[in-house]
């Protein structure tokens, strides 16, 4: 019989109210970002970047309104997820002493994931913006600072002492 775990209900740090909050705001920017410049952008924008960080290919407007959709879907779904932290996959065994304390570093790993996420999502929506106006700009520095924070956040989470 499968070993089952405990169902906790545990009250969510301010940290982690106020990523979520801001997740959402960042969606809620990406959205209105996308709808403010929309009429005024060529029927070409970038859509696709290199490893060098410049447009490499082109396509058609309606991308923006599938990267605010893709946002929006992504934070809905991890936000749903964090709900579940007992269902995550654990590289330890939970038990009832250790479940509070891994739950907690599991669910934040998944708040921070969907806030840097999201303001990943906002940085592409303003740079194919600007690269559609200004003729192909590339993504810069911040997208390698955002990545860099996606792929270093989840070790910082998981592994840090409590």
């Amino acid at each position: 019989m499968e070993n089952q775990r405990p169902i906790l209900q545990i009250p969510k740090k301010p940290v982690e109210i106020t990523l979520d909050v801001v997740a959402i705001i960042l969606v809620i920017i990406g959205w209105a970002m996308t709808y403010l410049a929309y009429t005024n952008l060529p029927e070409s924008v970038p859509i696709h970047y290199g490893v060098d960080g410049a447009v490499d290919r082109y396509g058609s407007k309606d991308s923006l309104i599938w990267l605010s959709v893709l946002n929006t879907v992504i934070v809905a779904g991890l936000s749903i997820v964090a709900l579940y932290p007992h269902k995550f996959n654990f590289p330890v065994k939970i038990t009832h002493d250790n479940a509070q304390t891994e739950y907690s570093k599991a669910r934040m790993l998944i708040i921070s994931m969907k806030f840097l996420i999201a303001a990943l999502f906002v940085y592409i929506t303003n740079t194919v913006i600007e690269g559609a106006r200004n003729h192909g700009t590339g993504l810069g520095w911040g997208f390698a600072v955002i990545l860099g924070a996606l792929v270093i956040a989840p070790f910082y989470v998981m592994f840090r002492r409590r």
